[in-house]
């Protein structure tokens, strides 16, 4: 008998909580796992003014709230457990992440403008850098399975896992992967003295960047792609990408943010992170 797999969702009260709910149930069952449903009730600078019994009542009120969201969601037929405790949103994440194990971890925002200021700075980051596991970033209401997946790569090894990662948890997805490749423009070849080579240089540059692509997602089993020439902006070209693919969801890979030097503290990756309008799962392997 095969040991069933997790998920982590952590969620608040706010309206939105209900979507990310939403979400979690449907990725839970189309996984046959099990759900573990995570609420911090972060009393922060007023905790002295608590005392334990209430925080008691806090908790059973808490889980209360929580039974009766679901109650109007009509879930049937799906596992799921219910941890609340006094504690920090990221803290209490990451704890139960150590108990359950699970493959996969889901936080909601309410917008883009919310996730650049308060989500990201704290419960999303934090988590990302604590626990080495997918996350995956909910931004918008629930409305379908996710039919279409855009990732993005750079070719590199933990980008293969990310796509191997998407591959196999979204199995019912259509998945496209795209890579992006920066030509030398006029100002740097001008600056290395290469300027009347220009066209000999930036031809060299498109057949190499083809063939190392082609190779890419030959070796990987990657049937629809695409390759992007870029001579500015790498982070708003592929934003506009992202815009115009229109897909239900972005995978960004990473690995890791314990450093400055990291892909998800690289300007790229962050600018896409906070300003894509599609749910986001950024994938970090546990061995990073």
């Amino acid at each position: 008998m095969s040991i069933k797999k997790n998920i982590v969702v952590g969620i608040d009260f706010s309206k939105f909580s209900t979507e990310v709910l939403k979400r979690a149930f449907q990725l839970t069952k189309q996984k046959n796992a099990k759900l573990t449903i995570v609420h911090a009730i972060d009393k922060g600078l007023f905790d002295k003014y608590f005392s334990n019994s209430n925080n008691e009542e806090l908790i059973a009120k808490a889980k209360t709230n929580i039974e009766e969201i679901i109650t109007t969601l009509q879930i049937n037929d799906i596992e799921y457990a219910i941890v609340v405790k006094i504690e920090s949103p990221s803290s209490l994440i990451i704890d139960t992440v150590k108990d359950t194990n699970p493959e996969l971890i889901i936080i909601g925002v309410n917008s883009v403008d919310n996730f650049k200021t308060k989500v990201f700075g704290s419960t999303a980051i934090r988590t990302i850098q604590n626990t080495k596991l997918p996350v995956l970033i909910v931004k918008n209401n629930y409305e379908k399975d996710y039919d279409s997946i855009l990732a993005f790569t750079d070719l590199s090894p933990i980008s293969v896992k990310s796509i191997n990662f998407t591959k196999e948890f979204f199995d019912k997805s259509s998945i496209k992967v795209i890579h992006a490749y920066k030509q030398l423009n006029d100002f740097v070849l001008t600056f290395h003295n290469s300027l009347e080579h220009k066209d000999e240089i930036q031809e060299d540059i498109v057949i190499k960047a083809k063939e190392r692509f082609e190779e890419f997602a030959k070796e990987n089993e990657i049937t629809d792609s695409e390759l992007i020439e870029v001579h500015h902006g790498v982070s708003q070209v592929l934003l506009e990408k992202a815009k115009d693919e229109n897909k239900d969801l972005v995978v960004l890979g990473s690995n890791g943010v314990k450093n400055a030097g990291s892909f998800l503290y690289g300007s790229t990756s962050l600018y896409m992170m906070e300003n894509v309008t599609n749910d986001v799962l950024i994938y970090v392997p546990k061995e990073a």
